[in-house]
C-alpha cells in the first residue's frame, strides 16, 4: 500500500492550535500516514497585507509543533518557495508528482471556505480528477451549501476552527496576549520579532527603500498605514515612492 501524505498548504501566518488540530485529525482519523504543512510564498487569491516572511513563517510551524510534542508525522515544508510565482495549488502538486520517486499518495487539505470557491483555482477539474480533497469544516461554510461536496472527502468530526490567522494578527497589533491561541513559544517569538506591529513593517519598507526595492516597499508602508491610519511618516515613504514611479514613468514614455 502506498504511503499516503496529506498536503495541507497555508500562509501560516502565523500558525495557531486550530491548524495544529485539523493535523492531528487527519493523522487520528488515519486518512494519510503523515501530514506536510506547506508554508506558501503567497495566496494568488488573497491580498495578504501583513504576511510575514517565509522564514518567520517557517520558524513558526516549526516552533509549535515542537510544543505540541506529539505529532512527528506532522512535517513543516517549504518546498514551493523555489517555484515559479505566483505559485497555485496545481502547479505544487505536478512538482511533487515530477519528483515522486518514493511512490507518495498526495491528497490535498482545505478547508470548506476554500472549498466554496473552489470552481476559482487554477485547474480545479484537475485537482478533483487526480488528488483525494480533505475537507474541513469552517464557520458559515456548511456541507450542504457547497455543490462540490459531494466530490471530496468531507472530515465531518474534525474540529471547528475557533479562531483564525487574522484573529490573532489583529490581537497582536491590540497588544493583547495571543499564547492561549498559537501556543507560548510562538507568542514570543511574535513578540520578540516584533511581527505584526506597525513597527515591523515600518523599518522592513526602510530597509527595501535603501535597497532600491520600491514595490516591496510601498507594500510594507501601505500595510503600515492600513495598520495605522495615522502615521504620517509612512504616507511620507508612500508619497515618495510614487513620486518615483511617476518620474520612471514620464522618463520611459517622455524621452
Amino acid at each position: 500500500m502506498a504511503y499516503r501524505v496529506a498536503v495541507y498548504p497555508g500562509s501560516f501566518n502565523p500558525i495557531h492550535w486550530g491548524h495544529i488540530s485539523i493535523a492531528r485529525h487527519i493523522l487520528h482519523t488515519n486518512l494519510a500516514d503523515e501530514v506536510w504543512l506547506l508554508v506558501s510564498p503567497r495566496n494568488p487569491l488573497k491580498e495578504d497585507v501583513d504576511l510575514a516572511s517565509n522564514n518567520e513563517r517557517f520558524d513558526m510551524v516549526e516552533l509549535a509543533l515542537e510544543e505540541a510534542g506529539d505529532l512527528y508525522e506532522v512535517v513543516p515544508a517549504g518546498l514551493e518557495w523555489q517555484l515559479p510565482q505566483p505559485n497555485y495549488t496545481i502547479d505544487t502538486m505536478r512538482y511533487l508528482d515530477s519528483v515522486n520517486v518514493n511512490n507518495y499518495q498526495y491528497s490535498l487539505v482545505i478547508g470548506s471556505d476554500n472549498l466554496a470557491c473552489f470552481e476559482r483555482w487554477k485547474s480545479y477539474k484537475t485537482l478533483l480528477k487526480n488528488y483525494p480533497i480533505l475537507v474541513y469544516p469552517r464557520e458559515g461554510y456548511r456541507k450542504e451549501d457547497i455543490p462540490l461536496s459531494r466530490r471530496v472527502t468531507w472530515m465531518d468530526d474534525a474540529p471547528l476552527l475557533s479562531c483564525s490567522s487574522t484573529q490573532v494578527r489583529r490581537m497582536v497589533a491590540a497588544g493583547q496576549d495571543v499564547s492561549s491561541l498559537v501556543g507560548a513559544s510562538v507568542a514570543h517569538y511574535i513578540e520578540q520579532n516584533g511581527l505584526y506591529h506597525p513597527a515591523y513593517f515600518m523599518e522592513r519598507g526602510k530597509r527595501y527603500m535603501k535597497l532600491s526595492q520600491y514595490d516591496l516597499a510601498l507594500n510594507d508602508f501601505l500595510r503600515v498605514q492600513k495598520m495605522d491610519p495615522d502615521n504620517t511618516e509612512a504616507q511620507q515613504f508612500i508619497d515618495i515612492i510614487r513620486a518615483i514611479f511617476e518620474f520612471r514613468y514620464l522618463d520611459q514614455y517622455n524621452p
